[in-house]
């Protein structure tokens, strides 16, 4: 977000060719509303215990974890085809506005978020890169 919002303030225009992940977010700023396009999405291959997949659409969260898919410090080429191949599974859904401590889990099955996830973790997982570590001398 950081790009777009000072980009926006400082009244510099971004090229229409580049694709950016994050949002204008200088509204808020102004003390003016904000609504987000498209959701927030995080991978957190480190997680406390298993990788885990979170994404926030308004008030609402939803997390899951990867099915067969334990717990290493880095996505790398070792473990490239695996996090590709891995399915998400064990979705958590929570309205963050009315339980901001994630405390009692709303039922994953009568709620959109799981299938909204699952189908943005597949249009991210098509452009997944590896970057390249660099080579400490």
């Amino acid at each position: 977000d950081f790009l777009p919002t000072f980009a926006t303030l400082a009244g510099a225009e971004i090229p229409e060719n580049l694709e950016l992940d994050g949002a204008d977010v200088s509204p808020l700023l102004a003390g003016e509303s904000f609504e987000r396009e498209k959701p927030l999405l995080w991978l957190y291959f480190r997680a406390i215990n298993n990788a885990k997949v979170s994404m926030r659409v308004g008030d609402r969260k939803v997390l899951a974890g990867f099915a067969d898919l334990g717990k290493f410090p880095n996505v790398d080429r070792s473990n490239e085809a695996e996090v590709l191949d891995a399915e998400l599974a064990d979705f958590e859904v929570y309205d963050l506005a009315l339980d901001p401590t994630e405390s009692a889990p709303l039922d994953p099955t009568e709620s959109p978020l799981p299938d909204q996830l699952r189908s943005r973790f597949n249009e991210l997982r098509a452009d997944f890169h590896i970057w390249p570590v660099p080579n400490p001398r």
